[in-house]
């Protein structure tokens, strides 16, 4: 399926241009911001854990953070060969230096809609953490459609995106930066592409009020192989229940509501 149009769109080379030398990817390297992904409670890891990791793709990498975080962490497989891949020239130099001693790592610049230049059916898996949150939603959409050309047959793609529903909104001024984007138009798209929805987790996100509830989604796809079929009606309405993180981290709090088939 040919990407979702996108190399024309201003506003997602801007929100990708206020990523340049950004202070945030300093800040972000800390554990209180590490935590939320990778505490043994997170459903980030839960899911990650489910992911056939030999030929495993971080999209919008950023410095690299969660990449190394999976190269320490002894609870999860190594993978054989891992893709960085990000729209920002800076944020792959640094990846590359960081990682310069690592053989089975690769950087790649992409386009910030596809996964190109990787090969169809060369992934087993591709994972994408608080980045997507603030994409523009046709770059979203583009991506979703390009993972079913990339994964292989039975692969899957765990994608933390917005829940972030009013349209019209300036993506800066949202609750923490969250573009529009939501849980259904997600799942929609991706049943068009060809790929199943095994859970979507809808979560707070950075607090308990108003403005934080229900802000983020975390994805979970797979790409049909030969003997499994998706199909819409597979699934019954979600059920939500409430699960929530031992403690506060760093003071902000993280509320997770697991919505399942």
């Amino acid at each position: 399926m040919a990407s979702f149009p996108h190399k024309n769109s201003t506003i997602s080379q801007s929100i990708a241009d206020h990523w340049r030398k950004n202070p945030y990817y300093d800040r972000a390297e800390y554990e209180d911001w590490l935590q939320p992904f990778w505490d043994k409670e997170s459903d980030f890891l839960r899911i990650f854990r489910q992911l056939d990791a030999s030929y495993l793709v971080e999209l919008a990498c950023g410095h690299g953070r969660h990449t190394a975080h999976i190269l320490s962490d002894n609870r999860l497989a190594m993978p054989k060969h891992l893709v960085l891949m990000d729209i920002n020239a800076e944020n792959i130099e640094h990846c590359k230096e960081r990682f310069e001693s690592n053989s089975s790592i690769r950087c790649l610049q992409n386009d910030g809609y596809s996964f190109e230049p990787l090969a169809a059916g060369s992934a087993t898996a591709i994972f994408c953490y608080d980045a997507m949150v603030h994409f523009e939603y046709d770059c979203v959409i583009s991506y979703v459609q390009d993972a079913s050309r990339v994964l292989q047959s039975g692969g899957q793609a765990l994608f933390h995106h917005s829940n972030y529903t009013k349209p019209g909104s300036q993506w800066h001024m949202n609750p923490h930066s969250r573009n529009f984007m939501s849980r259904d138009l997600l799942s929609h798209v991706a049943h068009r592409a060809g790929l199943q929805v095994i859970e979507q987790v809808v979560m707070d996100w950075g607090g308990t009020g108003d403005r934080a509830r229900n802000l983020d989604c975390l994805t979970h796809l797979r790409k049909p192989d030969n003997t499994f079929q998706s199909h819409a009606t597979n699934y019954s309405k979600p059920r939500l229940t409430w699960l929530a993180l031992k403690h506060k981290l760093g003071g902000r709090g993280f509320n997770f509501a697991r919505s399942r088939p």
